[in-house]
């Protein structure tokens, strides 16, 4: 058996010797071949891959160079032998099927197909080609070409890349970014299917070719200066570092990634492994948090930071030559109240709406700004006298006038202004905010719903208070902080019915401190709520303490901050606690309510009164009559007694009570509450003829220096002790 028939793959024979011809048919078909290389030897010797020229008979009549290095023959030796001998897989015969077809017909079946063979050598090694095949229409009749090429580099290289699948496949699959690997002349030998994803290739579309394909920055090409090195090597100098470029897609389109290099060492050599990540979400997260960093999220204002460099610009341009310019700084008035009582979301949109107003209210060349919460900054630029500024803030506040629709609700909100002029003497911006924040304070004490300059005056008295409210702090809870009580009276009789807990502050070095001056300083600084629950719980304390010791002291009266209500109820646990704590009835203790408190009350705050009412304990509306809303609330609330405002009964007997209705004011209360069934008590008595008057209208109760002023507990106990006091003009 021939070896044809053992391997069954149709090698032909071992070429010895040229087979024997006819002398003419040998000469023709030398002189063909003359005639070939003539007109196709140039085209031929170009290409870089073996080429051969086959005849009818497939024997070889035209080579080239490339084609006796491939094989290891001569030219003499390959011309006019079969193309089977040196492709030994049949490859003529299984096309030959049909013994009337020649051998260059069977080819031309194959045209355009590359096919993988094994070539054999002369020396009788085989090795991976492929051919391609492609028509040669001649006068001889149809010749075909066949470009064989030596794939056995490739053929290599996918088998490293089938051993580099079944060890790294399961590692590049698990990662979520793309995942590439490259080999010593930079080209892609293994990746995963997210490479896929992210680059719009198919898998077989990538592999074998550059990494350059996919990052068209030249970042090899950049990385490679020295020739001599390979891609791999010039990848490895960049190994952990994250490099950010610009990827390219199948489709031409471009997007950031991130490239993170490690080496592969292998048996073959320095393979680099490339991550590469997408970070196109990343770029705009970052412009986000940018666009965040400098900007307000809920009204889409300049935060503080911007504003604050538009004031440095300014102040650096008004120093050369420029104009000068105002900081306005706007609050809110009442803004909480909106929040407590409609809910936060209310709120927000009310902040929405002002932002919406302010800008349209200011000229382009002007900045509006939000600080924070129901906090606002102008910046009015080229202003040529301070008028301008006043000018400015004025509209502001007109335009607040109109309600703010907001969903079902019309929210009437006014605010209050604080104004700093630019001069020499303003360094930087914080300066002139701090400035006009201490205006805006000025404003708000003197009314709200007005603007105000900032002065020298201001900064001093704004200084004074903020270290006034730091030594509030260590105050509270010391002895620096004590009651005194003041008494309140049958107008009849001159008995007393109760006493009402006042705060006072014996500061070590100013002494006395007004509760006038102390008590917003508390407000602003947030410690009211600190104060009042020190205070209930001593007012307490001294009630059950006289109350065993068998003095008469009647209701324990305790003023109530608007603060203190902005958590009912903790308010309501303080309360229980302190009764609890001090064994004091709660039928003694009165809590005193503000009339503007109720005003804004909700029903949560409502709840909580029904339950301290319920608990036993009684209800006070103090300042009766300073209030501006409906008196429905005095049929909705569980109240126990009303306390006429003092400012209208200090006008009792005078021209002035005449003139601005207070006497009216007071005898139409008295007879309201004597309707509704509602104690009533008339504070600030101080002159026998305001006395009359009330026991004329029917008031039962006061409250005032005509009886006694706020007493220590030693100048009350005898007092007490005698259970009434007798009036006495004031001194």
């Amino acid at each position: 058996m021939d070896r044809s028939d053992a391997e069954g793959v149709g090698y032909g024979r071992a070429m010895k010797t040229k087979p024997r011809s006819n002398w003419a048919v040998r000469k023709a078909a030398e002189k063909h071949v003359a005639q070939m290389e003539g007109r196709y030897r140039g085209l031929l010797e170009a290409a870089p891959d073996a080429m051969v020229v086959v005849n009818q008979a497939g024997e070889i009549v035209l080579l080239n160079v490339q084609t006796e290095k491939q094989f290891g023959y001569s030219r003499d030796e390959l011309l006019g032998q079969k193309i089977s001998n040196i492709i030994p897989q049949g490859f003529a015969e299984r096309l030959v099927t049909d013994a009337t077809r020649s051998v260059a017909e069977a080819l031309a079946q194959e045209i355009g197909t590359g096919i993988e063979l094994s070539g054999r050598r002369k020396d009788g090694s085989e090795f991976p080609i492929e051919i391609m095949l492609s028509p040669l229409d001649t006068a001889e009749g149809i010749l075909v070409t066949a470009a064989i090429r030596d794939i056995s580099v490739r053929k290599a290289a996918e088998k490293h890349v089938a051993q580099m699948e079944g060890r790294y496949r399961g590692l590049l699959e698990a990662a979520p970014d793309a995942m590439v690997v490259v080999n010593q002349a930079g080209e892609i030998v293994l990746l995963n299917v997210q490479t896929e994803k992210q680059f719009g290739y198919s898998r077989d579309e990538l592999l074998g070719q550059k990494i350059t394909n996919i990052i068209p920055q030249g970042f090899a090409e950049r990385l490679v200066t020295d020739a001599t090195r390979s891609v791999a090597e010039a990848l490895a100098q960049e190994i952990g570092t994250g490099i950010e470029l610009s990827g390219r897609r199948k489709d031409g389109s471009e997007f950031p990634i991130e490239i993170m290099l490690s080496p592969l060492d292998t048996a073959e050599g320095i393979l680099v492994t490339a991550a590469i990540r997408d970070i196109s979400v990343h770029i705009r997260n970052e412009a986000k948090l940018l666009e965040l960093a400098r900007f307000d999220l809920l009204t889409g204002l300049p935060n503080r930071a911007v504003f604050a460099d538009a004031v440095q610009k300014a102040i650096a341009w008004a120093r050369r030559g420029g104009p000068s310019f105002a900081v306005l700084y706007l609050d809110l008035d009442y803004f909480k109240d909106v929040n407590d009582t409609l809910g936060h979301p209310i709120g927000d949109e009310l902040l929405k709406g002002v932002a919406n107003r302010l800008k349209e209210n200011v000229r382009e060349t002007d900045t509006v700004a939000r600080f924070g919460g129901d906090e606002f900054a102008i910046l009015g630029t080229e202003m040529k006298d301070p008028a301008g500024a006043g000018v400015l803030a004025a509209g502001l506040l007109e335009s607040f006038s109109k309600p703010f629709s907001v969903g079902d609700n019309q929210i009437r909100s006014s605010a209050s202004v604080g104004i700093a002029i630019y001069g020499v003497d303003a360094t930087d911006a914080e300066t002139l905010l701090s400035r006009a924040d201490v205006a805006l304070y000025r404003s708000k004490e003197e009314g709200r719903g007005i603007y105000r300059f900032f002065t020298a005056e201001m900064d001093t008295k704004m200084q004074t208070r903020v270290a006034l409210g730091h030594d509030l702090r260590d105050a509270i809870g010391s002895p620096q902080i004590f009651l005194e009580y003041q008494p309140q009276v049958e107008a009849a009789t001159g008995r007393i019915v109760g006493v009402e807990a006042l705060a006072r502050w014996r500061h070590p070095t100013r002494g006395m401190i007004s509760p006038a001056e102390f008590i917003p300083v508390a407000e602003l600084n947030g410690l009211i709520v600190r104060l009042g629950h020190w205070v209930l719980w001593e007012a307490c304390r001294q009630a059950a303490k006289w109350r065993e010791a068998g003095i008469a002291s009647g209701f324990m009266a305790v003023n109530l901050s608007v603060h203190q209500f902005k958590t009912p109820l903790e308010l309501e646990k303080d309360v229980a606690a302190a009764l609890a704590a001090s064994g004091l009835p709660p039928g003694m203790l009165e809590l005193e309510i503000t009339e503007t408190l109720l005003m804004s009350a909700s029903l949560a705050h409502s709840e909580v009164l029904a339950r301290l009412r319920a608990m036993g304990v009684r209800l006070a509306i103090d300042d009766f009559g300073t209030g501006f809303s409906s008196l429905d609330y005095l049929r909705r609330y569980p109240v126990d007694r009303i306390k006429i405002a003092q400012n209208f009964v200090l006008e009792l007997g005078t021209a002035a009570s005449t003139a601005a209705g207070s006497a009216a004011v007071v005898k139409a209360t008295i007879g309201l509450a004597r309707e509704l069934g509602i104690d009533v008590i008339a504070e600030g008595v101080e002159t026998t003829e305001q006395l009359r008057l009330i026991k004329l209208w029917r008031c039962r109760e006061v409250q005032g220096y005509l009886f006694a002023r706020p007493l220590s507990v030693e100048d009350l106990v005898p007092l007490l002790q005698a259970c009434k006091i007798a009036p006495h003009s004031v001194v």
